[in-house]
């Protein structure tokens, strides 16, 4: 069996390294606020809300431990999209970092019958992102012209 060339090692080895970089920024994306807000978006578009608010409230180790709190989350979504139809996809209206250890996020949220404002608060008091706060409201009379406000001043 011939020798590897230099090349050919050096180049194996380089691809081999990049490859992992992209593996460590990609799971370091899924762990950041955007990535949290991403996968749960994933799981509602693919009707796995439960799923998707599992993985959310999982980052917080004092969430994931009242599941009771999270079951009623989870039921009261639930019954929520079932008066608004189908989900049709969400836009990110802005993110605020309050420091660099707390974000302040909200989001769009498109049904079939009228959108809907999440609002989620984040905080990294060690190494990971969790998330600290969630709320949902449905009364877009409410929160559009509130949007409109915080948008204003940015």
């Amino acid at each position: 069996m011939p020798a590897m060339k230099p090349f050919t090692v050096v180049f194996a080895l380089f691809m081999w390294v990049a490859s992992m970089s992209v593996a460590v920024a990609q799971k370091s994306d899924a762990l950041s606020p955007t990535g949290y807000i991403a996968n749960l978006f994933e799981a509602l578009a693919k009707g796995n809300s439960d799923e998707g608010f599992d993985a959310l409230f999982k980052s917080n180790p004092w969430m994931d431990s009242h599941s009771a709190g999270v079951s009623n989350i989870k039921a009261q979504y639930r019954a929520m999209a079932s008066q608004l139809g189908k989900y049709c996809g969400y836009d990110p209206v802005f993110t605020k970092n309050i420091t660099n250890r707390l974000v302040y996020m909200k989001v769009v949220v498109y049904y079939e019958r009228q959108p809907i404002e999440f609002t989620f608060i984040f905080s990294k008091p060690q190494e990971h992102w969790q998330i600290q706060s969630y709320h949902c409201n449905t009364e877009v009379e409410q929160f559009a012209p509130e949007l409109i406000k915080n948008l204003q001043s940015n």
